[in-house]
């Protein structure tokens, strides 16, 4: 038999114990309540907290913003951000395995307006996740070879995007023009080509010297274990700076207005975009209730009946907290002008059915839409996104849905009846349409406009919008 040899074996060791499996189950959160509360409210430091008792496990979700108002107004500065973010995500890929192990996550993304990191799961060692994550975004090592590889990633994904579908070309298109301040894939690519791995590093030491923060605490946690979430974070990041708002979202002018894309690709699509003109919970159930309504006898209409395109759709499209419509169709062949005339040529038909329309019926869709509205979250995920969205917005009562369904309820069919008129039948709102394969006739070009001068939509705290209709 072969001598047995121990050669080697003083190099193999065990693994160092996960530092983030936990060990205390304990469900500390405190009395029941039904909407986040704020504990900290500073100049530019915001913490929420809400202590989560429907999904009674010993699980939180933390939610920092790190916002910076040079990243929402520069493309420089977001790519800069998206560099940084994609640095720290590789550093800290050595924790997310044990964290994985161990029941917790965290993401962590650029956005519009800096840095936002996610973290969830079993909150007994989130502290610790929360505490190493922030001493990696604090001290970054960053390899001209690995710059290199995060840029031309960076590059493919933006250019990947200006290859997506036309109707999603022009959703993006749309939304671009519609906020201020906003940058497109060409502005970020453009600013992308001048940034160097110096540049980054330079990012980086100066990340923490114009931040205002943002804190959701959710989960089984006490008020006293989110104070000190915020005080970990508050110790690596101090806030210095007011909170960034939302960007903000221009108030199209009365009027039909067009703008052609040329893209490299054979299929042709429209996107039609109505603009409702105030944000009253009243006029987002309207607007709503409408679009619930319209959406399956356009595409009925359109994709069944004149199989003008194999996408199609008719739906609300509310863009913050401003209702509009949308009217989507990506045809192989029918030039845009077809598509919109078809369009409209439905809309007068339609005046009809929905005139027409019996009290039950209508009751259905009402029934249906107030429904949606209500529906539980299914988890805490999905309770910490409405709570979020609404954190976000500014609408402190926490009660958008609600609110919505209530006034859904209450609406007549004449209410109904009468935005159709005035918005589709009348234009009398604020029409944008976008198109691929070719402009339409007699409408004007959407440069045109002075985007400049147009007024914004201001975020109407909740409870104020009822007043003025």
């Amino acid at each position: 038999a072969d001598a047995v040899t121990t050669e080697g074996l003083a190099s193999l060791t065990l693994p160092a114990p996960n530092p983030f499996i936990p060990t205390d189950f304990t469900l500390h959160a405190d009395s029941t309540q039904a909407t986040p509360e704020k504990l900290i409210s500073e100049p530019g430091r915001l913490l929420w907290y809400y202590p989560e008792h429907e999904f009674a496990m010993p699980k939180a979700r933390v939610m920092v913003q790190l916002q910076q108002a040079s990243v929402q107004n520069s493309a420089r500065q977001r790519v800069l951000a998206q560099l940084y973010s994609r640095t720290i995500n590789e550093a800290l890929n050595t924790y997310s395995y044990p964290a994985y192990l161990a029941g917790l996550n965290y993401s962590l993304n650029a956005s519009g307006r800096g840095l936002e990191l996610a973290l969830g799961g079993y909150q007994h060692k989130l502290p610790e996740l929360l505490k190493r994550v922030l001493s990696e975004m604090n001290s970054i090592n960053l390899s001209e070879e690995d710059f290199g590889r995060y840029k031309a990633s960076l590059q493919r994904t933006l250019e990947n995007q200006l290859k997506n579908k036309p109707f999603e070309r022009e959703l993006a298109v749309l939304k671009n023009w519609l906020y201020e301040p906003s940058f497109d894939q060409a502005d970020l690519l453009q600013a992308l080509a001048a940034v160097s791995r110096e540049d980054v590093m330079q990012y980086a030491t100066t990340f923490k010297n114009e931040l205002a923060v943002q804190m959701y605490v959710h989960g089984q946690l006490s008020k006293a274990q989110a104070q000190e979430l915020a005080a970990i974070v508050d110790a690596q990041y101090p806030a210095k700076a007011a909170q960034v708002a939302l960007p903000q979202l221009l108030q199209i002018p009365a009027g039909q207005y067009q703008k052609n894309l040329t893209l490299d690709h054979q299929d042709t699509a429209i996107v039609l975009y109505v603009q409702g003109q105030e944000g009253s919970d009243r006029n987002r159930a309207r607007y709503a209730l409408l679009g619930q309504i319209l959406s399956a006898p356009y595409y009925q209409t359109m994709r069944t009946e004149q199989q003008l395109g194999y996408i199609v759709f008719a739906t609300p499209f509310p863009q913050q907290t401003i209702p509009g419509l949308a009217f989507i169709v990506q045809s192989p062949e029918a030039s845009p002008q077809a598509i919109l005339d078809s369009s409209l040529s439905f809309f007068s038909n339609f005046e009809q059915q929905l005139g027409s329309m019996s009290e039950e019926e209508f009751n259905s869709y009402r029934q249906g839409l107030s429904t949606l509205l209500l529906e539980k979250p299914k988890n805490m995920a999905e309770k910490v996104a409405r709570f979020w969205r609404d954190i976000e917005v500014q609408r402190y009562s926490f009660d958008t849905n609600e609110a919505i369904a209530a006034e859904v309820k209450t609406l007549s069919q004449d209410e109904v009846r009468a935005l159709y008129q005035n918005a589709i039948l009348e234009r009398g709102k604020p029409w944008l349409l976008l198109t691929q394969g070719g402009a339409v006739q007699d409408w004007p070009a959407l440069g045109s406009l002075q985007r400049e001068q147009l007024s914004r939509f201001t975020l109407q705290p909740a409870g104020l919008a009822d007043s003025a209709q």
